[in-house]
């Protein structure tokens, strides 16, 4: 086989905004009209539109790109019937060209993210890549059984537990399902003892890709890791893969699951019928009543390790549908249950919190932990990546008197990773400590564009909890990577008038990304990190802003934060 497969593309790296994507073009109208030139763009304006894309003068996509790809990566998937071309069937054996299918549908309908990832396992369940070898000739198979069953060969005779990059880069995704897992197996683990004894890493796998690109004469071995990452993306939105190190490994209690997946009766892959099963989406192991009701105890039994003595009601019915009711019950209180364990562990991570903040502040996309553990910020989910990382900085503060999953309003993966950004009608944070409330805004915008997007929704968000909260003491603070002078005037004059023209004293911090990061690390190392930190810089510098200018005012702020910075390293 000829380089990497791939599940999408590396126009849509985010498997996740595709649900935008379809819900977009459900709404625009345009299903089955978007090809040829006038499709493209059609297409591609309705993605900007809705905020999926971006187009900016820099990079206008004269020639309509982007709606042509987006097609492309949704059709791979199933969610748009794809056009049948050279086939010994025609299009009314799969449906009607470049309509959303029925599992697109169910994708736009999700609401959870369980919900989401059930849709990706469904169609990447039923996918099929075409290879090519002498002794076959030229076929189609499923990727994800594929690597499914390698995986669980690779864990069973090594013993140990998931695949890193090379690996999935190598083998993994460039091996037909005509090689022998036990060859394969064998191969990897001598992979992972060569490397392992290697004095430089970096340069022996510089030296395995050169090496396996010349063995399908090709003089391109970055190929091997074009797709690497979003591969990796498409496999962890089934819900069944989670990240080990930069690699993945299955989650514990959805190997069953996949496994069973895998092992299913196989389709006929050359057929339209095949197509047409990955459209409307594959059946599940668990729409069998008994598949699903194994699948709950496991789910059970893994909670109770977390401290949950749930108990699970009597069955009226022993259905599917009765049992996975049930099942989702349990998932989230195992979710819930998880993000427990990971907030209790962000106060040690506060090093990498911090690697996160000062990358977005300084408009990096690349961060360097060590040398497996290199973390990408795609430029289109900045804005999530900036409120996931300071929804962890608020947690490494470990002060919060409240759920980590009430604190956030944006969806999170099995790992953890934003998938989106928090929703409108609301604060991108609401922390609680106490009897103070924290409203938190993060934004990436900049320049005079600043004030008009955020001044009004910010002030509103903190005014409706305001009301939400009588008694409480509400706070707000606005994070950016730069404040334009007239949103400091804004906040600056703190005033809000509801529908029943009561005035209400809003106090609205600004602050810069940068600083908010110097002076969480100021605390954190020299041990006086805690919520107070925050808090009384938002009391002190809006209980003079009166007596500023918005110039003045942004002064103000910024000696306050050099001063406390000074203040707490000067502690030890």
């Amino acid at each position: 086989m000829e380089g990497l497969w791939y599940f999408g593309n590396t126009t849509v790296r985010n498997p996740y905004r595709m649900k935008d994507g379809l819900t977009a073009l459900s709404d625009s109208g345009l299903e089955g009209r978007i090809r040829q030139r006038e499709g493209d763009e059609a297409f591609t304006r309705v993605l900007a539109g809705a905020g999926v894309v971006t187009l900016s003068e820099n990079n206008p996509d004269s020639s309509y790109s982007i709606g042509r790809k987006w097609r492309s990566a949704l059709e791979r998937m199933g969610f748009l019937y794809p056009k049948v071309k050279g086939q010994p069937f025609k299009q009314d054996a799969v449906g009607p060209l470049d309509h959303i299918s029925p599992n697109g549908r169910r994708l736009i309908e999700a609401q959870t993210v369980a919900g989401i990832q059930e849709c990706y396992l469904r169609a990447l369940g039923g996918q099929l890549i075409s290879y090519k070898t002498p002794s076959v000739g030229l076929a189609r198979f499923n990727p994800l059984s594929h690597i499914i069953l390698l995986l669980d060969d690779l864990e069973r005779s090594s013993g140990e537990t998931g695949a890193n990059p090379i690996e999935l880069a190598l083998f993994f995704f460039t091996s037909p399902p005509t090689d022998d897992f036990e060859y394969l197996s064998s191969a990897i683990i001598d992979l992972r003892r060569r490397r392992e004894a290697a004095t430089s890493k970096r340069r022996f796998d510089t030296e395995e890709y050169a090496k396996a690109a010349r063995a399908i004469g090709s003089d391109k071995p970055h190929t091997f890791i074009d797709y690497l990452d979003t591969n990796i993306r498409y496999l962890k939105a089934t819900g069944i893969f989670q990240a080990m190190g930069r690699g993945i490994s299955f989650v514990p209690e959805k190997r069953k699951i996949a496994l069973e997946l895998a092992s299913q009766e196989p389709f006929d892959w050359n057929s339209g019928d095949a197509l047409r099963r990955q459209c409307e989406g594959i059946p599940l192991p668990t729409d069998n009543a008994a598949s699903s009701y194994m699948l709950l105890q496991d789910d059970i039994a893994l909670l109770r390790q977390y401290g949950d003595t749930y108990e699970m009601p009597a069955l009226q019915t022993f259905d599917a549908a009765a049992i996975h009711q049930i099942r989702y019950e349990v998932e989230e209180r195992l979710s819930n249950a998880k993000e427990m364990h990971y907030a209790a562990q962000q106060r040690g991570q506060w090093s990498e919190i911090s690697g996160y903040l000062r990358a977005l502040a300084e408009k990096r996309s690349n961060i360097t932990i060590d040398y497996d553990t290199k973390v990408t910020i795609p430029k289109s989910e900045a804005a999530a990546y900036m409120e996931w990382a300071v929804w962890r900085a608020f947690l490494a503060v470990d002060s919060i008197s409240c759920k980590p999953y009430e604190v956030r309003r944006f969806n999170i993966d099995q790992d953890f990773l934003p998938i989106s950004t928090a929703p409108g009608k609301g604060p991108d944070l609401i922390v609680r400590f106490g009897d103070t409330i924290l409203a938190v805004e993060v934004t990436l915008t900049e320049n005079s564009r600043q004030e008009a997007a955020e001044g009004e929704p910010v002030r509103r968000h903190v005014a409706d909890l305001i009301e939400e909260y009588p008694g409480k003491n509400v706070l707000g603070l606005f994070i950016a990577n730069s404040i334009d002078t007239n949103t400091a005037e804004t906040f600056r004059n703190g005033r809000w008038y509801d529908q029943n023209d009561q005035e209400h004293d809003l106090r609205i911090l600004p602050l810069k990304t940068a600083d908010f990061t110097e002076l969480l690390d100021a605390s954190f190392h020299h041990g006086d990190a805690g919520p107070h930190i925050i808090l009384d810089l938002i009391d002190e510098c809006t209980s003079t802003r009166d007596s500023f200018t918005a110039p003045q005012w942004k002064s103000f702020i910024e000696e306050r934060i050099c001063a406390s910075i000074a203040s707490l390293c000067n502690v030890n």
